[in-house]
């Protein structure tokens, strides 16, 4: 899988937008609205691709002084369970790294929490409901002092 940084707005943000629509917002019967896909510009967009086709995806965004928070991981379904998702967020998690991030944290559908506890976060306080579906914080620690 090649891995890339990409930028707000171009050609290939428009083809995360759509696997982020198909995977994790149409399931829900909702849709991105202009405003939401606007409030993306500050933040960092990571894509994987085989063979050009975009087949995962995931935004970071810097929040308070060493916390990035890592939102809207996405796989397409055909190449879920292949550790493509892993190998996305290695690259993700050292590029934060790289930034000066010391913790990163998401909020985790809870189908998806045991994908990121194999990540190495931790489920931090209770579940919530969010985008009419339950979710918890995970957080991790990208210092030298816990394992990757």
């Amino acid at each position: 899988m090649r891995i890339e940084i990409i930028e707000h707005g171009g050609p290939k943000y428009e083809l995360t937008v759509a696997l982020r629509d198909r995977v994790l917002r149409q399931p829900l019967g909702l849709r991105f609205s202009a405003e939401q896909l606007a409030s993306e510009s500050t933040c960092i967009h990571f894509t994987g691709s085989v063979n050009d086709q975009i087949i995962a995806c995931c935004v970071a965004a810097k929040k308070q002084e060493g916390w990035f928070q890592v939102r809207q991981v996405a796989v397409d379904f055909d190449f879920q369970r292949r550790a493509f998702g892993r190998q996305l967020m290695e690259f993700v998690h050292g590029h934060i790294a790289s930034l000066g991030g010391k913790d990163v944290f998401c909020h985790s559908r809870d189908v998806a929490e045991s994908f990121y506890e194999k990540l190495g976060y931790q489920a931090v306080g209770e579940y919530f409901e969010e985008v009419s579906i339950h979710h918890i914080r995970m957080e991790k620690n990208l210092g030298p002092t816990k394992a990757n």
